[in-house]
Parts: structure tokens; C-alpha cells; sequence
């Protein structure tokens, strides 16, 4: 994993994203991914988070990304280091949070992107 990683070798994995199909017509191929879907809140926006005291994962501190359920010192550090995410279902990027984890995360309803 490490030698594809410093090769820029994209790799799809199952408890990552999900099912993974991939068809080809012979020639060409194309990737469909099953990813979890991002539901911050029913039918709330980011600036909504924001004013409930939400955490955006792309601008909070060390402490702040604490603050969301499954996110210690070792995992807020990693965040910080590759963001900036485009959405929430990016945490899987972060060695050792897994679908699993990312649901979680969701289903408390404190961390957005924005």
C-alpha cells in the first residue's frame, strides 16, 4: 500500500468505498463506486451546522475536530494534514476510519465541509 500510495496509484477498496463495479466494453472501463451518502442533517445546510455549533472539518483546530464522535488527537492530526475535503465522505481517506466510523460520524451531525 505504501509503494502504490508514492506512486499515486489510485486504489479502491471495499471497506472504503463500498461495492465496486467495474465494466468494460473491451477497450474502455469504467468504475462505479457505492460510497455512504452524506446526510449532515435532514434538509439543513452548512450554514445551518455552522449556527448549531457544527464543526467544519476543513477549518477547525486540533481541539474543535475532537470534538466529533470517533476523532482523537492521532485522527484530528491527519484530517488537518490532507484537507481540504470536498465533502464528508472523504474521512475514509484518513487510515482507520472506515465506513463504519464515517456512518457514525455522519449520523451525529456535527461535522460538515464547507
Amino acid at each position: 500500500m505504501k509503494r502504490l500510495k508514492e506512486a499515486n496509484t489510485e486504489v479502491y477498496r471495499t471497506d472504503i468505498h463500498g461495492d465496486i463495479v467495474i465494466t468494460t466494453d473491451g477497450s474502455n472501463y469504467d468504475i462505479k463506486l457505492n460510497p455512504i451518502k452524506q446526510e449532515i442533517i435532514k434538509n439543513e445546510s452548512a450554514k445551518d451546522l455552522q449556527n448549531k455549533n457544527g464543526i467544519n472539518i476543513n477549518t477547525a483546530t486540533l481541539e474543535e475536530l475532537q470534538g466529533i464522535i470517533h476523532i482523537g488527537l492521532a485522527y484530528a492530526h491527519q484530517i488537518i494534514e490532507i484537507r481540504p475535503f470536498t465533502s464528508i465522505d472523504e474521512l475514509v481517506k484518513i487510515n482507520g476510519i472506515s465506513v463504519g466510523r464515517l456512518k457514525d460520524i455522519i449520523e451525529e451531525g456535527k461535522a460538515y465541509v464547507e
